[in-house]
């Protein structure tokens, strides 16, 4: 706080820090929310994204017929698609685009360790 006061406008001085006086405490502010779904237009899951969270269908009969299928296996939380599992509770639902960079990390990981196919399923299950 002292060093507060120093900064104040001094007559004839100059001023060496802005300062900003609030009139009413930040935290009254909403906050901004913005949905963004970072999902490509070209994957599997648009579909079912669109079906589950708007209600839209695609034109083609034999596709809507698809999607109503394999919506009912899938449930969507914070904006996720994730899939019901059966021995597992849910299943997160990632675009082609990420697989690549968590099974690498997975695989890679902080030690580099050497696992073999099974382990690395379960342990790419639990991320």
């Amino acid at each position: 706080m002292s060093k507060l006061a120093s900064t104040r406008k001094r007559k004839g001085g100059n001023q060496s820090l802005i300062q900003e006086t609030l009139m009413k405490p930040s935290i009254e502010k909403a906050p901004e929310v913005f949905l963004i779904c970072d999902v490509n237009n070209n994957s599997w899951m648009t579909p079912v994204l669109h079906f589950l969270n708007i209600g839209k269908l695609p034109d083609d009969k034999k596709e809507v017929a698809k999607v109503k299928r394999r919506a009912c296996a899938y449930v969507i939380l914070d904006g996720k698609l994730y899939r019901r599992g059966f021995s597992i509770p849910l299943l997160k639902c990632v675009d082609e685009g990420q697989v690549d960079y968590i099974l690498n990390e997975i695989y890679e990981g902080m030690n580099g360790q050497h696992i073999g196919g099974h382990s690395l399923a379960r342990k790419a299950l639990r991320a």
